[in-house]
Formats: structure tokens, C-alpha cells, sequence
């Protein structure tokens, strides 16, 4: 029985000892550019509620729900008789004022010759140099008033501020429109975009992406990411132009996009713990010892792009027993 012990001893140890066996594939085998999608939809660059910026009855509408229309074109035109009476006042207000003026300003100019030759006070020459500037300063002021209801003038017409189609009509015949009261909604077919919600950490800007919606696809060209992250759904917002053809506004359906790039399956993925935080990542072998290399924005159950030399030997088998650090027998 004594030499029993000595004998169990030693296989303990060596079976303690011994490095652990995995198996390793190169990176380069192991790597793919997946496919990712998620929904999608296509939006309008402008999609405006066209509203009355005076009050005025509207007297004719000159468009219906569909109709297309040209940027600067007429679409509703409002009773401007009073503006229209408002800015005939405001011009004769400025006449008269103008007509003052020759009058004002020669006795100003003879003022300035009596004083020269001291007929004249100070005072007196004074108040033909304070009548002259007076006069000059309210006819800027009415100048600006006839700007003003030049504008109003111009307001008794709404008009298109851009190409678009008339997608609905809330001016009715004869009715009293009201300062910031909508009367047309118009929406811009041309410049069309796709705007979808993606998960983050998942570039798109140069990858091949492409839209499908009622069985056709189209081609997109990537336009913006928006550097904000939706707290409640954890979205990323992306949008896409349409470089070709577009589909139509308010259309639905599937971004669909191949990763630039690789990747490797998320089977692969472990999870240790750095420093004070829990990392997912790779462990490859290095000349015989385990390696953990963290992914920044790994996400469990999805593919991780990872930026790694295509020689790196990842572990595949027997990751999950592996320490970081320890010695590793490849088999």
C-alpha cells in the first residue's frame, strides 16, 4: 500500500499540469461579409403644411388633391383688397412727404448762406438742419412701411415653395383664412430618401446596400448616419438617396446590406471579464498561449466585424474550458 500513494501523487500532478487541447482555425477561414436587414421606409426631403400668412377670405383655389405643381406657382389666392388699399395709402403717405422735400431742403440751403454771412442765428439755421433730417428719417420709415405691406400684398397669394404634388386640401372656397391656418399639405416627390432604424456599432457607410419593397430593388447610396441612439429601442437612424430610381413616397419594406467588413459567427464569441467590466471577443492561440482579444461592439448572438490579421488562429474547440494566459496544446 505504501508505494501505492506516491504513484497516485504523480499522476494527479500530471494530470493537473497538463495544458489544455483545442483546436485552432486562421482567421482568414473563419471570416465571411454576412448579410444584414431591417425595415425600412421612403421618405419625403419636404413634406410641408402650406399655410395662410395674413387673415383674408379665399377667393379661388387653383389646384385638388394630386395635382402637380411648379416651385413659385399660385395655388390659392386670398381677398387682398384691403392690403391692396393699405399699400396704395402707404405710397401717397410717401408722395407727400417726398413733394415736401425740395421746399425743406432749399430753405435749409438759404439758411446756411444768411448764417455764413451773419444774417442768421445758429438756432434759426439749427431748425432748418433739424427740419431737413426729420423729414429724411420719416420717409425711410415710410419706405419700410410700404416693404411691409408689400409683403402682405404679396401673401394674398400662396404659392409653391417647390415641385411637388398636392397631397391634401383643407382650404375651402370662401372661408376666412387666418394667419398660420394650413391650407395645402404638398409633398416633394424628387430627392426622395430611406430612412431606417438600425441596431448600433453596425456601419453601413461602405458597405452595398439596397431596398426591396413590392418585389422590386433598388439600388441606394448611403447619405448620413445620425450620431444619436434611441434610449428606448437602442436604434440607429441611417439614410439613404436613390441614385437611379425611387419608389414611391411612403413606400415600406427591407434595407438590406452586406457588411465591408469581416466578420466571424457568433458561435465564436466568448465572454470574460476586463478589468472591472464583462467583454465578449476572440481567444486565438499565440505561440502556445491563450490570447482574449475583446471586440468593441460585439453584440451576443450576432456576428462581430473584427479587425485582425487573416493569420490569427482562433480558437474553436475547447475555448470555453480556455483561460486567458494559460498554455494551450493545439491538436
Amino acid at each position: 500500500m505504501r508505494s501505492i500513494y506516491p504513484l497516485f501523487a504523480l499522476v494527479f500532478v500530471s494530470v493537473a499540469s497538463a495544458a489544455p487541447v483545442v483546436s485552432t482555425q486562421s482567421l482568414e477561414s473563419l471570416a465571411y461579409s454576412p448579410t444584414f436587414s431591417a425595415p425600412a421606409e421612403v421618405i419625403s426631403a419636404n413634406d410641408a403644411a402650406l399655410s395662410a400668412e395674413l387673415s383674408a377670405r379665399i377667393i379661388k383655389i387653383n389646384v385638388e388633391v394630386g395635382d402637380a405643381v411648379k416651385q413659385g406657382e399660385s395655388l390659392v389666392e386670398l381677398d387682398c383688397r384691403t392690403y391692396d388699399s393699405q399699400l396704395a395709402t402707404q405710397q401717397a403717405v410717401l408722395s407727400e412727404l417726398k413733394s415736401q422735400r425740395p421746399l425743406i431742403k432749399d430753405q435749409y440751403s438759404r439758411a446756411k448762406t444768411l448764417h455764413q454771412k451773419g444774417n442768421l442765428g445758429d438756432d434759426a439755421l439749427q431748425q432748418r438742419e433739424t427740419a431737413l433730417i426729420s423729414l429724411d428719417a420719416r420717409i425711410d420709415v415710410q419706405n419700410r412701411q410700404i416693404e411691409l405691406a408689400k409683403i402682405a400684398t404679396d401673401n394674398c397669394s400662396l404659392v409653391a415653395p417647390f415641385d411637388g404634388v398636392i397631397s391634401a386640401r383643407m382650404a375651402q372656397l370662401g372661408a376666412l383664412a387666418a394667419p398660420g391656418m394650413p391650407l395645402l399639405q404638398l409633398v416633394q416627390i424628387a430627392g426622395a430618401e430611406l430612412e431606417a432604424k438600425v441596431a448600433p456599432g453596425l456601419s453601413l457607410a461602405d458597405s452595398a446596400a439596397w431596398f426591396e419593397a413590392n418585389g422590386q430593388k433598388y439600388a441606394l447610396e448611403f447619405r448620413a448616419a445620425l450620431p444619436i441612439i434611441d434610449r428606448r429601442e437602442r436604434t440607429q437612424v441611417y439614410r439613404f438617396g436613390f441614385p437611379e430610381t425611387s419608389p414611391e413616397i411612403g413606400a415600406t419594406g427591407r434595407l438590406t446590406w452586406t457588411a465591408s467588413q469581416p466578420h466571424v459567427s457568433s458561435e465564436l464569441l466568448v465572454r470574460r471579464k476586463v478589468g472591472n467590466e464583462w467583454q465578449l471577443g476572440l481567444l486565438v492561440e499565440d505561440q502556445g498561449i491563450a490570447k482574449f482579444i475583446p471586440i468593441e461592439n460585439a453584440i451576443e448572438g450576432q456576428p462581430a466585424a473584427v479587425a485582425l490579421p487573416e493569420n490569427t488562429k482562433v480558437i474553436t474547440e475547447g475555448r470555453l474550458l480556455t483561460v486567458e494566459g494559460e498554455a494551450v496544446e493545439v491538436r
